[in-house]
């Protein structure tokens, strides 16, 4: 897994990109969920500072949400900007999972996987996380 580079770090988490995010990217993404799914556990993937995780806390109230990232220093970011009851922070790799089989009712990934080295394994894992009927979106 990779960590970005300063200048790619830096304009990821500059207001434009939360713009991008808001009008075209995940907002639109989670509109397209119809309201009777609410899944009780929720694994977002490279989360950054935590601005998706933000909206999917939105979407989902009633749901746990674990966000994770790879680089420590944006969960550290994360957990200073984003104080959010239902969704706890944590440096995680998406190509080895800590988490146990079949413990996630859906899985979320917002502009990551050209950041993971070898993104079949994090594929593979995110299934091996998700329970049966779960969803990767």
């Amino acid at each position: 897994m990779a960590k970005m580079g300063f200048l790619e770090k830096w304009f990821v988490n500059q207001f434009p990109q939360y713009l991008l995010h808001k009008f075209w990217g995940a907002l639109k993404l989670l509109e397209t969920i119809e309201a009777a799914e609410k899944p009780e556990n929720i694994l977002e993937i490279g989360c950054g500072v935590g601005m998706t995780s933000n909206f999917l806390a939105k979407k989902f109230p009633g749901s746990k949400i674990t966000a994770t990232d790879f680089d420590e220093e944006q969960i550290g970011k994360a957990k200073k900007l984003y104080q959010i009851p239902n969704v706890e922070f944590q440096q995680a790799d998406a190509t080895r999972l800590r988490f146990a089989d079949s413990s996630f009712d859906a899985c979320f990934a917002f502009l990551v996987f050209h950041h993971i080295e070898n993104f079949t394994v994090a594929i593979k894992e995110i299934y091996r996380i998700l329970k049966p009927g779960g969803k990767f979106y």
